[in-house]
């Protein structure tokens, strides 16, 4: 949207957010300065709680997951709106039949796939077929990622990378490896990456790096450190071990680092981001149900091998710009709707 807001400064772009979104990227430079600019307004309080990962399927039975999108109907700025961009959420087809879409997943493969016999969750799948069925949108997606069910029940517009590829020059640490271990925004690798971060460092030649919640963790335990998640912090790293969130990926591709994939069995979207780091030759996929001992030993033989450059080739080129290239295509397709 910042984009788009460059190439059409006239236009008004209402998002429709949580507030808590807004201030968790505070310190991102370019958040900020899209929160600034004339003609940007915000809508808080309509989409949580909403559709969501749970752990606990009985956290759908609120009602949320099938109710929550009732109140965008009354809202001016998205029935008046021109052109309507909706994240994930088919829902939106209910109130605008010509809503676009973006994304690389559909919710209803992720929860249908975890929580097939749970009755919302049964109704959920059946309400967004329904929708992508009689409306079939486009949905805008990164084209390395998209998952099958996005090809075959929308208009899959597929993009490069979003992200601009940084072409700063690296200087590694000789017969010293660097490795970020990233959970995302979910907790539910917190532990394993705890212990995984304890496991490596006794390899003297490895240096781990964690988040701030997950340092204050560690005890002080000597060879971790902080990742601060800065152009800095990534540019000195040489791989990143992850739960393989699309965002964290795409700043894989933009600072060229190899991903080691913890997969995430139960969740459909992270079984098949592990597997396309795979099939791109970008990484390796490796399951934590296996114990820390085994997670190390395939760590270490990824980094020990040729493995590490092969993938830190693959992964400089994978094709970045992806939002100059969505910003173009939405100039394009508002015009021919004039």
């Amino acid at each position: 949207m910042h984009r788009l807001k460059q190439r059409m400064p006239s236009c008004t772009v209402t998002v429709a957010c949580e507030s808590w979104q807004i201030k968790r990227m505070q310190d991102w430079k370019t958040s900020n300065e899209f929160w600034s600019l004339d003609g940007v307004k915000h809508l808080d309080g309509f989409v949580e709680p909403g559709v969501r990962w749970e752990k606990l399927a009985s956290a759908y039975d609120d009602g949320s997951l099938l109710n929550w999108h009732h109140a965008l109907g009354t809202q001016p700025a998205l029935i008046e709106a021109d052109l309507v961009l909706s994240d994930n959420l088919p829902q939106i087809l209910h109130h605008r039949k010509d809503a676009l879409l973006m994304g690389s997943f559909l919710w209803s493969d992720i929860l249908g796939s975890a929580y097939a016999d749970h009755p919302v969750v049964k109704a959920f799948v059946r309400e967004e077929e329904e929708l992508l069925q009689a409306h079939r949108p486009h949905m805008i997606c990164v084209g390395d990622m998209v998952m099958d069910r996005v090809n075959e029940n929308t208009k899959a517009v597929k993009m490069p990378w979003f992200c601009t590829k940084d072409e700063s020059s690296r200087h590694h640490e000789k017969n010293k490896l660097h490795l970020a271990l990233l959970g995302g925004a979910t907790e539910s690798l917190t532990n394993i990456l705890l212990e995984l971060a304890r496991e490596l460092v006794s390899d003297h030649s490895i240096t781990v790096y964690l988040p701030a919640p997950l340092l204050k963790e560690t005890d002080g335990v000597a060879g971790i450190k902080l990742f601060d998640f800065s152009p800095q912090a990534f540019r000195q790293m040489n791989a990143i071990v992850c739960r393989p969130g699309i965002g964290t990926l795409t700043d894989c591709v933009c600072y060229g680092l190899p991903v080691i994939a913890l997969l995430e069995p139960d969740n459909v979207e992270m079984a098949h981001n592990a597997r396309r780091v795979e099939s791109l030759g970008i990484g390796v996929s490796i399951d934590p149900s296996k114990g820390r001992e085994r997670i190390k030993k395939e760590i270490e033989q990824f980094l020990n091998e040729n493995s590490l450059e092969q993938a830190s080739e693959k992964i400089s080129r994978l094709e970045g710009n992806g939002i100059d290239a969505t910003a173009e295509w939405l100039i394009q397709y508002f015009n021919r709707l004039k």
